[in-house]
């Protein structure tokens, strides 16, 4: 019983390690400086025709 509970223990750390690396490379890949922060922006369009979309 000792035994299983101890090798549960390795496998969870080995997972939640993985996880972390895999969190750690999608933000760098995205280059995420910071999340939550930084420069925004606003984006306005006008078109001339929006067919059948309606505003909510």
């Amino acid at each position: 019983m000792q035994q299983t509970r101890k090798t549960e223990l390795w496998v969870g750390s080995f997972v939640l390690a993985g996880i972390c690396a895999i969190l750690v490379m999608i933000f760098q890949v995205a280059d995420v400086k910071s999340i939550g922060s930084g420069d925004t922006y606003t984006l306005k369009a006008e078109f001339d025709n929006i067919g059948s979309l309606k505003v909510r």
